[in-house]
């Protein structure tokens, strides 16, 4: 979970995660992230790969991205959720898994909520329920490292 204030317009904010070149420099660890179908503004499937510290796998993430305005908030609200391999997604086939160098995180669902806060300050909320697929570590240990000890060190 992700709760913040930038001190940036909402538009400027939203093209953050618009571009996928500025978001990769904004989360290091996100990288060849690209539209593999763009439907519009803050919509389509995005294609991408994340770096996992030694000994694990890099992932491989494929999700949807649909995102609409929330006019009585006065923000942006986008729902993610990942697709599995070799179905279409309006027309287009899914990106098969490279198994050989990647393991695929599964974005079970996810959600982003800008919101206008002033000229120049925008309200980020982000929750990902996320599966990460580490067949070694207990479900209940992960749960704690992802929300006590991530989340206190943020």
């Amino acid at each position: 979970m992700l709760d913040c204030v930038t001190d940036a317009a909402l538009c400027e904010t939203v093209a953050c995660y618009e571009n996928l070149e500025v978001l990769e420099d904004l989360m290091k660890e996100f990288y060849d992230l690209k539209w593999v179908k763009k439907r519009g503004k803050a919509n389509g499937l995005i294609y991408g790969k994340q770096s996992f510290p030694w000994p694990m796998w890099h992932r491989d993430i494929t999700m949807y991205a649909s995102g609409v305005f929330d006019f009585k908030n006065k923000g942006v609200i986008t729902i993610s959720k990942s697709l599995d391999p070799g179905t279409s997604y309006y027309g287009v086939k899914v990106p098969e898994l490279d198994e050989a160098n990647f393991v695929r995180l599964e974005i079970k669902q996810g959600y982003n909520f800008f919101q206008y806060l002033g000229p120049r300050k925008t309200r980020h909320i982000q929750i990902m329920n996320t599966d990460p697929k580490l067949d070694y570590m207990p479900t209940f240990f992960l749960n704690y490292m992802m929300t006590s000890v991530l989340y206190a060190n943020i």
